[in-house]
């Protein structure tokens, strides 16, 4: 019987993979105690023992903590833009891609509000987490004003209206309906987006003329 021939994984290959999981475990480890503990209140030495690894491993992934929640925001927009993306390429109605889009955003939420009540808080006492938001909120605001630029040509959108402009009331008003969630308890966070995101998207639509 002929024998059978193994190959094996590159060396290389195995430790990039190790690589990934840790740092995967990390930020997911991390973004548990967030929304248990707050950000401010959270350690990178109880990151490190929950996540099973030296404190020093932390250090060859990120600079800091903080650093996490960068990371975890590229990742959210960056499952985002090709979801995005290929909702223009097949022409599917605007107010639907949007829609789509923001369920996939409160997927976080499903937790409860401690990660959104500790990232408000954060923002508001934290310098360097404020920068890291901006940082990021630059770049969703771009992916945003995309979508409704390609609306606007379509004609669903209204034109009258900077497709940026737009895009920014839009994350005014999820921010703000967040925050009303936050501070009542105990309820969904989609009971306080859902209407608000149906009534700016109806304000935002191209006025049919009959």
């Amino acid at each position: 019987m002929a024998s059978q021939k193994v190959v094996a994984m590159p060396e290389a290959g195995r430790r990039e993979r190790k690589r990934n999981q840790t740092r995967d475990r990390l930020i997911s480890v991390a973004m548990g105690l967030f929304a248990k503990r707050g950000i401010l209140a959270t350690t990178i030495e109880e990151i490190t023992e929950a996540a099973d690894v030296a404190k020093g491993t932390f250090f060859n992934y990120f600079t800091s903590k903080e650093e996490i929640l960068l990371v975890f925001g590229q990742r959210m927009r960056a499952g985002m833009a090709p979801r995005i993306q290929k909702a223009m390429e097949e022409q599917r109605p605007v107010a639907d891609t949007v829609r789509e889009a923001v369920r996939q955003l409160l997927t976080v939420t499903h937790t409860g509000p401690g990660l959104m009540k500790s990232m408000l808080s954060s923002l508001l006492s934290n310098g360097k987490v404020l920068e890291i938001w901006l940082s990021e909120e630059k770049h969703v605001l771009e992916l945003v004003a995309k979508l409704f630029r390609y609306g606007q040509q379509r004609g669903e959108i209204r034109s009258d209206l900077q497709a940026d402009e737009i895009a920014l009331r839009l994350r005014q008003t999820l921010l703000g309906a967040l925050l009303f969630w936050v501070l009542h308890q105990p309820s969904k966070a989609g009971e306080w987006v859902t209407p608000s995101l149906d009534l700016f998207l109806e304000a935002v639509a191209e006025r049919r003329q009959l």
